[in-house]
């Protein structure tokens, strides 16, 4: 029978050698993906005008809806994994501050995660702290790493 298996190898639970070195990360070489999130992908409209904030800044100063739950979704869906990419760098996913500046050139917000107000929670307009653990628990799941932008020179 042409499909039957021959092999009289048992399968073991006990990880080898190459398994452990298969699971070795190098950063030498490693393809980093940068996203800043807001930009990259729409995953939950409900989130869009959280804490108040509404999508009247000026041209490309707005809360413009990518969240984690659409990186979430572009993992689901392979997106990284058929670029090659192992490290996924997004920007800070911090709460930032509520309102918007205005220097004379219209309503600015923080949209990029550089401004933030609360390092110990996720911004509403991202998501929660549980989208945020899902979607490390998924990259890792592919074998893609999540690097945690920290901006503590930003305050």
């Amino acid at each position: 029978m042409a499909c039957q298996s021959t092999s009289t190898t048992e399968s073991t639970d006990t990880p080898s050698e190459t398994d452990a070195a298969q699971d070795t990360f190098m950063w030498e070489g490693a393809t980093v993906y940068f996203a800043l999130t807001d930009r990259f992908n729409n995953g939950d409209p409900t989130n869009d005008e959280s804490l108040g904030r509404q999508m009247n800044g000026a041209p490309l100063r707005s809360y413009l809806g990518g969240d984690l739950r659409g990186v979430i979704q572009k993992l689901e869906e392979g997106y990284f994994s058929d670029l090659g990419v192992n490290a996924l760098w997004l920007t800070p996913p911090y709460e930032n501050i509520h309102g918007y500046t205005n220097e004379g050139t219209g309503k600015t917000y923080g949209f990029h995660g550089y401004w933030p107000r609360d390092w110990t929670a996720i911004d509403a307009n991202l998501g929660t702290m549980d989208d945020y653990r899902e979607l490390v628990q998924k990259a890792h799941a592919r074998g893609i790493r999540v690097i945690l932008d920290v901006i503590i020179n930003h305050t």
